[in-house]
């Protein structure tokens, strides 16, 4: 989208027209730029049903993986601040939000209010099998925290691992770690793997975020070396624990595909799948609410 376009739509946030604002959301959804995220946020509490509408749906379309938090935590929020009517029309436009987004962490949000609301159920209903029988494999995931935090990775990158020759060259800082396990706790490397599909390894860097540089992912979490008799590197357990990015356990389809361009030996599946109480956990949701769910003043 150019430059002029956007400039037009963010002029048109604050117009007195609720129609206008309402079509500066939808415009901005289309612009696939980190920034509009928090930018669509206030719409969603807009004095105008319509705009708050567009808003959510909005946050759908942007493909911005940060929405799964605040669309769930808005949930509630329409349950508790609207009238039947007007809330099942905001809970409508997250199913819709969903519907274009398909993000896999919205499968449990999905089962619930099919079986919560009777006048949800259709939509709820007509989005999970979008989920389910057209998954987006490519969903990229967002980091989540700070911008400015974000904005320093990008001065860090980790270690593409294409071979066993990119391992070994890892060997001091991996046998650092397991001297390291062996008076503390097991210690695992962070990983991610890119958009262009490739398997990075943290080496000494910890945080998800600068391993990506910055950048969104198709898949994060922790790996596991170990070292076999002939004294080769290999990944013994994996798993999708990134506080950063929160992947779906379906991101595993990323990992085997990036380290199946390798000659690793790495598991079939991830060892163990986070969140542990599930996408819907209260903790999660709320830890997840004071970050994101930021109302108009």
């Amino acid at each position: 989208m150019k430059n002029d376009n956007i400039k037009h739509y963010l002029e048109q946030l604050t117009d007195e027209n609720s129609y206008n604002r309402s079509q500066a959301a939808l415009g901005l959804a289309h612009c696939r730029n980190r920034n509009i995220f928090p930018v669509l946020l206030p719409l969603t509490f807009d004095p105008e049903q319509v705009v708050r509408r567009d808003a959510l749906i909005s946050l759908g379309i942007s493909q911005d993986s940060r929405a799964y938090f605040f669309l769930a935590n808005y949930l509630s929020f329409a349950e508790e601040s609207f009238p039947e009517k007007e809330r099942i029309e905001l809970q409508k436009s997250i199913l819709f939000a969903f519907r274009a987004n398909k993000d896999p962490r919205a499968l449990e949000l999905l089962q619930r209010i099919e079986i919560e609301s009777r006048e949800l159920k259709d939509l709820a209903t007509s989005v999970l099998h979008a989920h389910t029988h057209h998954p987006r494999r490519l969903f990229p995931y967002t980091y989540i925290e700070k911008e400015e935090d974000r904005k320093n990775a990008e001065q860090h990158q980790g270690r593409i691992i294409s071979s066993q020759a990119d391992l070994q060259s890892l060997n001091s800082i991996l046998e650092a770690d397991a001297q390291w396990g062996k008076e503390h706790f097991e210690k695992p490397q962070t990983y991610v793997v890119n958009v262009q599909g490739k398997f990075l390894l943290g080496g000494e860097l910890h945080e998800h975020v600068q391993v990506a540089s910055g950048q969104n992912i198709l898949a994060a979490g922790e790996a596991y070396m170990d070292k076999d008799v002939n004294g080769l590197w290999f990944i013994r357990e994996l798993n999708n624990r990134s506080h950063g990015y929160y992947p779906h356990a379906h991101s595993f389809i990323h990992v085997k595909h990036a380290l199946s361009q390798t000659d690793l030996s790495f598991p079939s599946a991830f060892s163990k799948k986070y969140p542990n109480g599930g996408w819907l956990d209260q903790d999660l949701l709320t830890i997840n609410r004071s970050v994101l769910f930021q109302k108009k003043n």
